[in-house]
Parts: C-alpha cells; structure tokens; sequence
C-alpha cells in the first residue's frame, strides 16, 4: 500500500472515531511528508465544513460495500456544496515538520495547535512561525495569536507589520522583523534577532532592536542581550528519494587502506594511519582508535558551502573518555574564515553545552545536543544538514540520536560556508582534529573510541530515511 492510500484509510478511521493508538503514531509519522500533510488538511477542513453545516459529528457507521459506495459519492457532493456556503475560518496552514506530534488530530480546524513533540512551521498570511515541542498555541487571527507556552520564531514579511503574539505575561508588536519568545506560565522571554519590536509586560511599552531582548518574571522586567541560538529558526524543505553518497563499511580492506562504495562520487578510499584495530559493529566490522595517533585520511574534499548534507555513523566511546580525545570523529574544511569547517565531535566546552554531548562544529560556531555519548554503548547519530544561500548553523542543522531528534541546548548564528575549494582546505579525515592535522602532522590529536557504517549523503534526509539507515544499514 502506497503512503497516500494508508493515509486515505487512516482518515476514514479518524472521522469514523476509531482510531488506534498504533494507527494515531503512524498517521503523525505520514504527516511529516508536505504532500501528504496537505492532504489532511483539505481532508480535515472538508470534514469540519460538513459538520457545521449539518450542526452535528458526521461519523460513519459500519455498512455493506455498496453503502459506503453510495455515501461517498453523496458526500463529495455535499462537500462540492459545503465549500461553496460560509465555512469556519480557519487562520493558519502547516507547511512543514519534523517529528511533529500533535495532542489532538483535528486541531486544524479549532485554531489551536499543541505541539507534544518535534518541529514545525506555520504559514498566516505575512507570518511564517516556527514551533518547537512541547508548545501550546492559539491563532486568533491571521495577525494575532497567544502563546501559552513553548519556544516560537516568528518571521513577519514585508506587509506584515503590526501582528501581535501575547503571552501570559507580554504582549509583542513586530514593526518588521524576526524575533524568538520563550513562553511558560510565570516568565517571558522576547530575543530580537532582525529588525525591531515593540514589547510591553506590566509596565510600560518599549522599542527592542537586533540582538536586544527582555525578560517578564514576578512582575519584574530585565534587559539582556539576545540568543536566537537557543531557538530553531527555520525548518527546510524534504530530502531527495535517491541522493549521491559515498559509504564506509569498514568491512573491505586492501593492504592500508579501507574501500568505499558510491553513488554519484568517485569512491575514495581511506588511508590507515598507524595501527587503528578492526572489531565487530553494528553491522559487520567497525573501526576502532586508540586515541593515541590512530586516524583515516582520505581524498575526498567533502560537500560543499552551503549545500545540503547527511552524515550518519555509529559511534560507541569509552566511558569518561579524556577531553584530550574530543577529538573530530570526521571532519573536512579549511579555517580561512569562520564557517568554513566542518566537524563533527563529542563537546568539550561546558561553556558551549553539555559536556560529551555531539557536537557539529564550523569553527567559530556549533550546534551542540544534550546527552553525553561516553556510556561505552553503540549509538547511531545523523547530522542533517539544509542548504540554500542563508544556510545557517542555528537555523539549518538538525542532530539525531538512535534515530530521534535531539533538543539542542547551543546554536550559534553563523552561515555554513564550508571551504572545499581553496589549497587550505583539508579532505575528509576520520578520527582526527582537522586544525591539528593542517598545523602539527606530527604530533596527531586523535578520537578514542569505535566508528561504523560511516555516510556522507548530498541531501538533507528525512527521519523516516535516518531511522532506516539505524536499523536496515539503508535508506530503503
């Protein structure tokens, strides 16, 4: 059965109220893809029209074949009828997620979304708000919604001037602008990150321009300095069916050297430095470093500037692994200007966020997740990548972890301009700090710990391809 004919038969059950909890996830699962989304929306919305129309629930009954036959054909009439007539309006349309869980499927149509977990984007007519779980949201208007809690990025178009977000404790007018609220019950936080907004708690009104915020608790207002990077600002397009790649299994070897397979790249293989040990993975042979000089080099230069991107491996480091060894699991790039690196690690910045967590790095920014991988255990991790001329670290990296997207504690702002092109740039390298290899060839600073089935892919992947790739060693 195709994705679009499962969701047909998961919407009959949903208006039909018997929905099961397995059907509920796999009918939040489908609603990640925009094609299908949309479907559900009009379906939603079609059905919601009929009930107001006939002021009460349209629920079907169990009937012979030909029945349901004869009132299908009855309500695609009615429906052509019903959205003729006045229909409810509705203020906002999902244009995109990522994990989305949703509490209640036919929030559509009551204006009221609450986000239980993932990411999403909502479209208003000159707004384009970005929602990150758990979060609770009322649209009021195609100008003016209510936020009772959650993290929310609003990106207000030109013409859209004016719309109004509240809170319990704020209320926030853009006057052309980008900004980021941070919502719950007893605070407020306002971040400027574009532009300007006029923001008013208990007291009186005030002007916020870029990289200027506020804090509203206990009746008390405090000026700070702005960090969009605590928020995801932007939530891209989907991935491509069949993407370029190139793979490590660690499975084949020839003399020193481990062979590669591709598609749409040259396959490179990686050249063994020292003498790294080859021990069972996840699937087949892994690649373990001894943290001492072990490391892969090889000629492939990577992806390029801002253009979308996958990595995904599995890694499995020591328990309380030295921060000497929070070394670069891969990496490639050169450090002519900030942004131009790119490197994937366990964190060992406290300052930056959670100690062992993974970290993607570009030198001068990162993205860092929460849970520290240093258990000794086998985990999967992706890092999923956007392009587009305003890729940015903040905004266009998601980081997986055993398939599931993580909350990231630190974002930096800063374009994705990975450096492939110039005689500083390095080659992808595995298992060693890039900044090291360009300066002190000699004197290695190396990962300690397991690699298996490394990936580059061209595309940014979605989770249904990720969660594959965990447990099928396929995107298919």
């Amino acid at each position: 059965m195709n994705n679009k004919k499962e969701l047909e038969k998961l919407l009959e059950a949903l208006v039909d109220n018997r929905l099961e909890k397995e059907d509920n996830e796999r009918l939040n699962l489908l609603l990640n893809e925009p094609n299908l989304l949309k479907i559900y929306e009009d379906y939603i919305e079609l059905h919601a029209d009929l009930e107001h129309r006939s002021k009460k629930p349209i629920v079907l009954k169990k009937q012979k074949k030909w029945q349901r036959k004869t009132w299908a054909a009855s309500l695609a009439a009615i429906l052509v009828i019903a959205f003729i007539l006045q229909k409810p309006k509705i203020h906002g349309e999902i244009i995109n997620s990522r994990e989305a869980v949703w509490q209640d499927q036919t929030f559509i149509t009551k204006n009221s979304y609450k986000l239980i977990t993932g990411i999403a984007q909502i479209k208003l007519d000159k707004v384009i708000l970005t929602l990150e779980a758990p979060l609770e949201l009322e649209l009021i208007s195609s100008k003016k919604v209510h936020l009772k809690y959650g993290n929310l990025v609003a990106r207000v178009k030109k013409g859209g001037e004016g719309f109004e977000l509240k809170t319990n404790k704020a209320k926030i007018i853009d006057l052309g602008t980008e900004f980021c609220v941070n919502a719950s019950k007893d605070k407020t936080e306002v971040h400027v990150s574009k532009g300007k907004v006029l923001s008013q708690g208990s007291a009186q009104q005030v002007e916020l321009n870029e990289n200027q915020g506020i804090v509203y608790e206990n009746k008390i207002e405090r000026r700070i300095h702005a960090q969009p990077e605590l928020f995801v600002r932007a939530l891209p397009g989907s991935s491509t069916e069949n993407p370029n790649y190139i793979h490590w299994s660690f499975d084949k070897l020839q003399k020193q050297e481990v062979l590669s397979r591709s598609q749409g790249f040259d396959p490179y293989p990686a050249t063994i430095h020292s003498n790294p040990l080859f021990t069972p993975g996840v699937f087949g042979n892994a690649i373990n470093f001894d943290g001492d000089d072990d490391f892969l080099s090889t000629s492939f230069p990577g992806i390029e500037g801002h253009s979308p991107r996958t990595i995904s491996f599995w890694v499995k480091i020591p328990k309380n692994a030295p921060i000497k060894n929070a070394i670069s699991m891969l990496a490639w790039g050169s450090y002519k200007y900030p942004g131009n690196t790119f490197q994937i690690s366990w964190n060992w910045n406290k300052k930056e966020g959670n100690f062992g967590a993974l970290r993607a790095g570009l030198w001068k920014g990162q993205i860092v997740a929460k849970n520290d991988l240093r258990d000794d255990q086998w985990h999967h991790v992706a890092i999923v990548v956007y392009g587009g001329s305003k890729a940015d670290v903040s905004s266009h990296i998601l980081l997986y972890l055993d398939g599931e997207l993580q909350t990231t504690a630190q974002k930096s702002v800063l374009p994705i301009a990975t450096d492939t092109q110039s005689d500083e740039s390095i080659k992808l390298l595995m298992g060693r700090d890039a900044k090291n290899y360009l300066l002190n060839k000699d004197n290695p600073k190396t990962f300690l710990g397991s690699l298996d089935e490394v990936y580059l892919f061209d595309a940014a992947l979605s989770s249904e391809q990720i969660r594959s790739l965990q447990s099928k060693n396929s995107l298919h």
